[in-house]
């Protein structure tokens, strides 16, 4: 089985995420679209434990082949659930996060996403939603190259 990330880049990640003091504070972490896991992976390895929500099994499972890669699965709860209405997860995460997920809901539907996403969070402030703007080169080329290699979840 393919590493997702080799170790050097790991060892980069773990270092520019360590700088940074609301991270190293996250003790509860939830990510809304489990996609690639990579964010998830990155906390669980600085020590936090973490929830992945998706609607679809076949990308839990993808986001598990991953972690299971590097040992931490048991720091990790995957849970089948919708981005609109989070039944199966409390309310009690010190950061919630989602990438690449809001964009492919309407406005109505964005605006009761957020409103989870806050509900679920505690005391409702830390929430980072990053959305990728459909003409960043970087963007394009990351996910035609990483439809080319089928890894793309």
């Amino acid at each position: 089985m393919r590493t997702y990330l080799s170790t050097m880049q790991v060892a980069s990640l773990l270092d520019s995420l360590k700088g940074n003091l609301v991270v190293l504070k996250v003790k509860k972490f939830l990510e809304i679209g489990s996609g690639s896991a990579r964010t998830s992976l990155m906390m669980a390895l600085l020590g936090a434990n973490i929830t992945l929500v998706d609607i679809n099994e076949l990308a839990l499972d993808f986001s598990r082949r991953i972690t299971k890669q590097y040992g931490i699965e048991y720091k990790i709860k995957y849970v089948i659930d919708s981005a609109l209405h989070l039944r199966r997860v409390d309310g009690d995460y010190d950061l919630v996060w989602s990438t690449g997920l809001l964009e492919h809901f309407e406005a109505q539907q964005q605006e009761i996403i957020l409103r989870e996403d806050i509900r679920v969070c505690k005391n409702g402030e830390k929430v980072i939603i990053l959305v990728p703007h459909k003409k960043a080169f970087l963007c394009y080329i990351t996910k035609l190259l990483a439809e080319r290699l089928r890894t793309w979840p």
